[in-house]
This record gives C-alpha cells, sequence and structure tokens, in this order.
C-alpha cells in the first residue's frame, strides 16, 4: 500500500518539477507537502488503525491530481513527438484503475478484477518509463543545442 503511495506522490512531485523546475520553491514546497501526508498517512495506517477504505480515498485523490497534472503537462508540450507515450499511460492508468474499485467473480476461476490491474501496470509502466526516457533525450538535446 505504502509503495504505490510513494510512486504516485514522487510522480506529482516529478510533475510539479517539469513544471516550474526542479530548484524552484514550489518544487520544494510540494515535495515537503507530500512527504508530510505520505508521512501521516503511513503513520495512521500503521499505527492508528489500518483502514482499507480510507487507503483507497487517499490513492484515488492522489491518482486524480497525478493524471489531472501529467495530462495538463502533455497539452502545454503537445508539439513534442513523443507526448502521445504519457498521455497513453494516463488514460490507460485511468481506465485501469478502475478494476480495484470493481469486484467481481474471477474469470476462469483465475483473473479477478485485482489481478486484472496487476496484469495492465506491465505495458503501463514499459510506456512511461519510454515517455521518461525519450522527455531525458529531449531535454538534454535542447540543452546541449543552445550551449
Amino acid at each position: 500500500y505504502f509503495g504505490a503511495s510513494l510512486i504516485m506522490s514522487f510522480s506529482i512531485l516529478l510533475s510539479v518539477a517539469r513544471f516550474s523546475g526542479i530548484h524552484h520553491k514550489l518544487t520544494y514546497t510540494s515535495g515537503l507537502v507530500l512527504l508530510l501526508i505520505l508521512f501521516y498517512h503511513t503513520y495512521t495506517m500503521n499505527f492508528i488503525e489500518f483502514d482499507y477504505s480510507h487507503n483507497m480515498r487517499v490513492m484515488i485523490i492522489l491518482g486524480l491530481v497525478n493524471i489531472s497534472f501529467w495530462m495538463v503537462w502533455c497539452f502545454k508540450h503537445s508539439y513534442r513527438y513523443y507526448v502521445w507515450k504519457c498521455v497513453l499511460t494516463m488514460v490507460g492508468t485511468f481506465l485501469f484503475a478502475s478494476l480495484e474499485l470493481w469486484d467481481f467473480p474471477p474469470i476462469f476461476y483465475t483473473f479477478d478484477a485485482h489481478s486484472l490491474w496487476h496484469l495492465s501496470t506491465v505495458p503501463l509502466t514499459y510506456l512511461w518509463y519510454r515517455f521518461l526516457y525519450d522527455d531525458a533525450c529531449y531535454e538534454l538535446y535542447e540543452r546541449f543545442k543552445l550551449a
């Protein structure tokens, strides 16, 4: 549970850094706020009450913030040839995350909603990292082209 919270929080922080710059005050402030939220969430889940519904609400909020921030970034940078990878990752994450909210009997006594969610993360993770790689290459090219 907490690994997913950490990944979502870091992705939100990364999107803020892509908007404002890595050394901008907004990035530092966002990082601190996200860290405090993450610590509080982890503390309450571990030491006060392990509430699955509360965890799902936190993850839905983090997920929607993450997807929203990245979709705005994609819109503002739509001229870049690789942005479709980010859009597809965010749309796919939004659609496949609904499997976490649904609950249905296993298909062929094997594949339930949760297992299908995990299966969907394989191509989404690959696509996301290809986007990050292409974005890093683009940024390096632009930086050294101007030097």
